[in-house]
């Protein structure tokens, strides 16, 4: 009887862990919608002045034109000067256009320390950064059979506004989002788990990014997902000159791609994750959580000529849900129904 009673109690116990921990979330298959905005938020309609003259409401007119550059483990120390203390970290001080453009254009390019939910699988960061949404643990034994996104995403309400959509990369956004990257002539997928590769991925990336940008083909959307600065760090750890080879090419792929950036045009650079010291992630440690996001166009992104009274030595620290309603902002686009963040308040 005793033994039978510690069966139970034992798969009782384990029945309580799966329900507990290993969280499911469950999806709404429902959309986000267009409001206008002096609908919802009649303070300072034009013809009915608001009694509240401390109120102010500011629109902007959305941008034609939209890049990302998702650069995979872009860990935030990895793009703003700092002073070197060893002679092995070959990862500092190697991407220097980003300080550059905020040193000449300060209303025109923003920075942001970008923090992950753990866990950092990149399929969780890609959905998480995509939907709004936080990710459960469970989710990370799908990392490598990634599955349709069921939920409203911001990439669904990107496809309905623009008709231009190329893709470069890992393949992990295919499998999330196919029905947003389902034509073959502008979905250039790879796959991400060769490890010891640092550099095929980024070549084909390139090899369709360059004549894209520069050789007048007709393009709205271009989503191009980095993986060497990842790889070298899964396979040599930041501290070595393989790292400093593949942010020097990186900050080569921006300085060449801000020439392409008009008043029309939004560039947005992130990592979806950090690394640790010996380059792997999953959620342990800040540098594992902390990567960059770093916002650009040829005209002012933000309304003020202050950031809401940051030190400018200091950089402000933005969650990643919080990328889906700036984007659907300034894209003039409907936010994601399960979108759990705010809009980046500099913008």
């Amino acid at each position: 009887l005793s033994l039978v009673g510690l069966t139970l109690l034992q798969l009782f116990a384990i029945i309580i862990f799966l329900k507990g921990f290993l969280l499911t979330r469950q999806t709404l298959d429902l959309k986000g919608r267009h409001y206008d905005a002096w609908e919802r938020f009649p303070l300072q309609n034009p013809g009915h002045p608001s009694p509240l003259s401390n109120i102010n409401i500011s629109t902007r007119q959305p941008f034609e034109r939209l890049i990302i550059i998702l650069i995979d483990a872009l860990r935030f120390d990895f793009v703003t000067p700092l002073p070197q203390t060893s002679p092995d970290q070959h990862y500092l001080n190697q991407v220097p256009i980003i300080h550059h453009l905020q040193e000449t254009q300060p209303s025109a390019s923003l920075l942001f320390q970008f923090r992950a939910d753990p866990p950092t699988t990149t399929m969780q960061r890609v959905k998480g950064l995509m939907t709004g949404s936080l990710p459960t643990f469970i989710d990370a034994g799908t990392n490598f059979a990634s599955s349709a996104v069921g939920e409203d995403h911001v990439l669904r309400h990107v496809s309905q506004k623009y008709k231009e959509i190329y893709f470069m990369g890992d393949d992990t956004w295919v499998n999330l989002f196919p029905e947003t990257f389902d034509r073959e002539n502008r979905t250039f997928a790879s796959d991400s788990f060769k490890m010891f590769d640092l550099d095929t991925v980024d070549n084909r990336i390139l090899s369709h990014l360059w004549p894209l940008m520069e050789q007048g083909v007709s393009w709205e959307v271009a989503i191009a997902h980095f993986l060497g600065v990842d790889h070298c760090g899964h396979t040599y750890g930041p501290s070595h000159p393989n790292m400093a080879r593949k942010l020097k090419e990186m900050n080569t792929v921006l300085e060449r791609l801000v020439k392409q950036v008009d008043q029309d045009t939004l560039l947005v650079v992130m990592g979806d994750h950090g690394m640790s010291v010996e380059g792997d992630h999953g959620g342990e440690s800040v540098e594992e959580l902390m990567s960059a996001l770093f916002l650009y166009s040829g005209r002012n992104l933000t309304l003020s000529g202050e950031r809401l009274g940051y030190d400018p030595s200091q950089h402000p620290i933005v969650s990643q849900i919080n990328l889906v309603p700036t984007l659907s902002y300034l894209l003039g686009i409907p936010i994601p129904f399960g979108n759990l963040g705010a809009i980046i308040p500099d913008i």
